[in-house]
């Protein structure tokens, strides 16, 4: 069984898309299919999204007033429920909206948060009823049984729905931002089971043998003996034996070398990089070798890394943490407009500069006005940031 067929066979089962509800011919949200699926979790989208999971690994969501202050007279049970089981949100929330653009999440008596796996969930929206972008009922298909969600204007909702942008199909539905890629995914995946292939058999794909004398002709027996011995000592299990042919041969524009071409480098280089940008990540920061043979020169992995979380991971968290505090904060008291969640990362951002580089950059912001010596003090001397 090739790679392929193992990658659908395990998004058939996992995978397993509902049947969405069609009522008076109305149209649906769209439903990523299991075909989709495969490539989406394809080893490129992943491994990047592995990293994106170690690397907020610890991190803590927290209130904020809009000027970026921790608001520290917000409920603690608010943080509590954000951060429980050692950050399953944050993990679940960006997986989920990388996957398929929609994470969901129910909301327990106590304001606690419960994790709805995407692939679960059937959206009931439709484009004729919900031009206003909000998703108001789903249905989750649990293992137990099949129960609905329902937000009602006015009352507590029953679910959160993050959602990836606007699907242009039902604006009530996000979309993922490696639907682009998903070309680049199955190139990647056929060049992956192509090396499999060659790494099975060690052939030369293609290869062509003709008399080297000008005259000479092989008869059919002599054809079928050739064409016979060939391919038991040049593949199976068979192959790496020696060859000897009683005349002169030469081979005939082969179109593969083999081993040379088991990387298929280039093919599989242009996927990394698609993949990544799709996610607003460097290549090189992940892991990938297209961003360590193409990075620029100058360029430190200290710069890369900063790239990575300001043009990649921390929009992302950012607009999930805006559609928590939306759904969450007037749980608590809180007008969203004033206050909201964010994640802090302000243990990472010490690692984009040095000590000397942090150092000279707050020195710089208190001659220019731009924040007091107090605070520029109490940020040198304390693990926070601007």
């Amino acid at each position: 069984m090739g790679t392929i067929e193992r990658l659908k066979g395990w998004a058939d089962r996992f995978f397993e898309a509902t049947p969405l509800q069609v009522s008076s011919g109305r149209k649906q949200a769209p439903k990523t299919t299991a075909e989709q699926y495969t490539l989406l979790y394809g080893s490129i989208a992943s491994i990047c999204i592995a990293w994106m999971t170690r690397a907020t690994s610890g991190l803590k969501w927290r209130v904020e007033d809009n000027q970026g202050n921790q608001f520290t007279g917000a409920d603690p049970d608010i943080a509590r429920n954000l951060n429980r089981k050692r950050g399953e949100i944050v993990r679940t929330s960006i997986r989920d909206n990388s996957l398929s653009g929609n994470g969901f999440y129910a909301v327990n008596d106590d304001n606690s948060l419960t994790y709805l796996p995407f692939n679960i969930v059937t959206p009931r929206a439709d484009i004729e009823d919900n031009l206003n972008s909000t998703l108001e009922a789903i249905d989750v298909n649990a293992t137990t049984g099949t129960f609905s969600l329902v937000n009602v204007a006015g009352a507590p909702p029953q679910f959160v729905h993050i959602k990836n942008g606007i699907s242009p199909e039902c604006p009530a539905w996000g979309v993922s931002p490696l639907l682009g890629a998903i070309p680049d995914l199955g190139s990647d995946i056929v060049a992956s089971e192509t090396a499999e292939t060659i790494m099975k058999n060690i052939a030369r794909i293609g290869i062509a043998l003709m008399p080297d004398e000008k005259d000479d002709v092989l008869t059919n027996s002599e054809y079928n003996i050739l064409k016979t011995a060939v391919r038991e000592q040049l593949s199976g299990a068979d192959s790496g034996g020696e060859l000897i042919l009683n005349r002169k041969m030469r081979i005939v524009s082969p179109e593969m070398g083999g081993l040379r071409d088991i990387a298929a480098l280039p093919l599989r280089h242009l996927a990394e990089s698609r993949v990544c940008a799709a996610l607003g990540l460097q290549p090189s920061v992940v892991g990938f070798m297209v961003g360590l043979v193409n990075t620029r020169v100058g360029a430190t992995q200290g710069s890369l890394l900063k790239s990575s979380w300001e043009s990649g991971l921390i929009p992302m968290l950012n607009d999930i943490g805006d559609q928590l505090g939306d759904a969450v904060l007037p749980l608590y008291g809180l007008d969203p407009d004033v206050y909201r969640i964010r994640l802090d990362v302000s243990p990472v951002r010490k690692n984009f500069e040095t000590t000397k580089e942090r150092c000279e950059r707050i020195v710089k912001l208190v001659q220019e006005g731009i924040i007091d010596p107090a605070k520029g003090q109490e940020i040198l001397t304390t693990a926070g940031d601007i």
